[in-house]
């Protein structure tokens, strides 16, 4: 995993689609905007018709150089809640 985007974050920035949702266009498929305060590319992330949020390269960059290489292996159980938050399917609209 050094030196990788995670596959999720990958796909969000590169495809015009949403990751495991065919058919679902990305609102936003990678378009980047300069971030004002440290020149870097912003990209939005969305999940559907909800937006998460937005994440720049350097914030990717830095969030990789400070993995936890020693961190324990999320369980099954922890995957599993967080693909399902992931897709949507708590949520109490749609």
């Amino acid at each position: 995993m050094e030196g990788e985007i995670s596959g999720e974050a990958q796909v969000a920035i590169a495809k015009h689609e949403v990751s495991g949702k065919a058919k679902t266009p990305s609102l936003m498929p990678g378009y980047g905007r300069i971030n004002m305060w440290c020149g870097s590319l912003d990209y939005q992330m969305d999940n559907g018709p909800y937006i998460l949020g937005t994440i720049n390269r350097r914030d990717i960059a830095d969030s990789i150089r400070r993995l936890d290489c020693s961190a324990e292996v999320p369980t099954d159980e922890a995957l599993k809640q967080f693909d399902d938050f992931m897709s949507g399917k708590d949520l109490p609209c749609g």
